[in-house]
């Protein structure tokens, strides 16, 4: 099997035995290849597949913010950085208008009270609302959810909080979820300690995707 084929495989399988490491130097294309996958398994409807890039994130709850945006926006049928774009921008337009209300109230206690308590309603998380599954959809809609998580070598978190936290996608939540990395740049023990217990197999890509070497780990 080729590189795409043996991710397909891994996404495809009924089991979840870890998680999938895609590695390989910089170039090389292995993040194009997983961001075009998973534009095309999204607009055929076989899967839904986020992609999140770790650079820059520098807390588990970061990473989890990230992955609820983006679970939320399958469910809702587009990006999940757009629907939050939209849900900020409805916030932001019913808040002017409160504004508005609030001047021409001219301090009408009724009117005041009632924009508090929408205000407080406007200020939740509205992302909160939505528990991450392996599937998205329901009935014939229904899709599994897969995370990709890219440039772990760029996350400002340690290796141990790093892949604890994915870890709990994997092993608590049943998502196939494929780590995108260059392992040439990532060192410690931390890192060859937790990557025993969350990956399970392993594809090393040379430069442009050729000659894909596979690892299966026991």
């Amino acid at each position: 099997m080729d590189i795409r084929e043996e991710i397909l495989d891994y996404i495809n399988r009924n089991e979840l035995s870890g998680a999938l490491l895609l590695t390989g130097q910089w170039g090389c294309g292995k993040s194009y290849l997983m961001k075009e996958l998973s534009k095309e398994m999204s607009n055929h409807k076989k899967a839904a597949i986020a992609v999140i890039s770790l650079f820059g994130l520098d807390s588990v709850a970061a990473i989890n913010n990230r992955v609820k945006e983006e679970y939320v926006g399958f469910m809702l049928g587009t990006l999940g950085r757009k629907a939050k774009k939209l849900s900020r921008a409805v916030t932001n337009v019913v808040k002017d208008g409160l504004n508005v209300a609030s001047i021409a109230a001219s301090g009408n206690p009724g009117l005041s009270a009632a924009s508090h308590g929408l205000s407080a309603v406007l200020n939740y998380d509205v992302f909160g609302l939505y528990n991450v599954q392996n599937t998205v959809g329901k009935d014939e809609n229904q899709r599994q959810f897969v995370l990709v998580f890219d440039d772990l070598e760029r996350s400002n978190l340690t290796k141990k909080d790093l892949l604890g936290a994915i870890n709990e996608y994997v092993e608590n939540k049943k998502i196939k979820t494929i780590i995108v990395a260059d392992e040439d740049k990532i060192s410690g023990d931390d890192y060859k300690e937790y990557k025993e217990k969350l990956i399970s197999r392993t594809i090393s890509v040379s430069a442009r995707l050729g000659r894909p070497k596979t690892a299966q780990l026991d």
